[in-house]
């Protein structure tokens, strides 16, 4: 980012990036959606046929100063606490920049986990801003098309500029 940044500003342009949050991805995950991505990308078998094991009928079982509490039904179908469940939100929401990107062009996504940033550049301040808010409504009309929002509380916006 810091390097697109630099490579606008030596043509005389400004950077911008947008810094979007999905809103409890991980209990957002709808386990049939993701097998059909998994399937889509030619993921083996086994590895799908795992995948829907672990997210299948969870519970969870506590013992609080030795007092063994019922068992209940989790009702996130990813838990964010297992190891592999960044790798399985990113292999679920892995269409998203290629959804803007068909879309909108010279557009530059990065992600992280529920994160999602887009970068502009352009000669003005509006002309990014444009562009991010073009960015910014593709990634909602994806998101409502899996069941998934963005939390708005945590959005940010920021501006590179050489002044």
């Amino acid at each position: 980012m810091v390097n697109r940044a630099h490579a606008a500003w030596g043509e005389g342009s400004l950077a911008g990036v947008l810094l979007m949050d999905i809103k409890a991805a991980f209990p957002g995950v709808r386990r049939g959606r993701l097998v059909h991505t998994m399937n889509g990308m030619g993921i083996q078998g086994g590895r799908i046929r795992w995948t829907a094991s672990v997210l299948s009928d969870r519970n969870v079982e506590m013992v609080i100063e030795g007092n063994v509490i019922e068992r209940r039904l989790v009702e996130a179908v990813m838990p964010q606490g297992l190891p592999v469940s960044p790798i399985l939100f990113a292999i679920y929401t892995c269409g998203l920049i290629t959804w803007v990107e068909v879309r909108v062009s010279t557009i530059e996504g990065l992600t992280l986990v529920d994160d999602i940033g887009w970068m502009a550049t352009g000669s003005d301040l509006s002309q990014v801003v444009r562009k991010l808010e073009s960015y910014a409504r593709e990634s909602i009309d994806w998101a409502e098309r899996r069941e998934l929002e963005f939390d708005t509380t945590k959005t940010e916006a920021a501006l590179f500029s050489p002044r």
